[in-house]
Parts: structure tokens; sequence; C-alpha cells
């Protein structure tokens, strides 16, 4: 995560609040494509990231307050911290976000 603002290859990020979540798309040479920010305006941080052979890209995290912005859905939150599920296809195509109700635990590893 980060605040305030961050540079990612050749774009500038702005944070909508105290600290905001990214994800960054480099190819096999690490070489960056294009990265995804979203928050809100209280912390807003990725905790968990997978990708799968197919090149689907799954991260958790959290977001705490009222709830968190990603393009232009909301996920508003009911308690204090609340939880999100971000998958993407290959090349960050078909981008999903879930809220997970934050009765469930999730275990970070």
């Amino acid at each position: 995560w980060y605040q305030d603002s961050l540079t990612v290859g050749n774009q500038q990020l702005q944070s909508l609040g105290m600290f905001d979540a990214f994800l960054a798309r480099l190819d096999s040479n690490g070489q960056f494509i294009h990265v995804l920010s979203y928050g809100s305006s209280s912390q807003d941080v990725g905790s968990g990231l997978d990708i799968d052979a197919e090149g689907q890209v799954f991260m958790g995290g959290s977001f705490f307050g009222p709830g968190f912005a990603f393009g232009n859905q909301t996920f508003p939150s009911t308690t204090a911290t609340s939880h999100y599920l971000l998958k993407t296809g290959p090349l960050s195509t078909g981008i999903k976000v879930f809220s997970v109700p934050s009765a469930l635990q999730i275990r970070y590893l």
C-alpha cells in the first residue's frame, strides 16, 4: 500500500486517504505494464496475493472506515474493519471485486 502519492512505471498515483492499495502488473522481464489503485478516505491495504497457472491474479485485503471505492464500484463497510477479494483475468482483464462479510475471518499467510 502507499500514502499520499506513488509513481509506478510511468503512472503517478494519488491516495484518496491515509493509505490506498495498488496492484501493479509487470511483464516477464520486469517491465511495467499497468497499475490499478483503489481506496477510501481511511486505510485500505492489500495483504495477500496469488497468481494461478492461467495468469489470474487474486488479491485480498482489508479496508477501514466507511468503505472503499474500486473504479465506479463502492463497497460500504458495516463494521470498523471489512475485507475484500479482488480477481483479475490474464493481463488484468475481467476485474471483479467482492466484499467479504466482516463476520468471516481472513487468515493471513
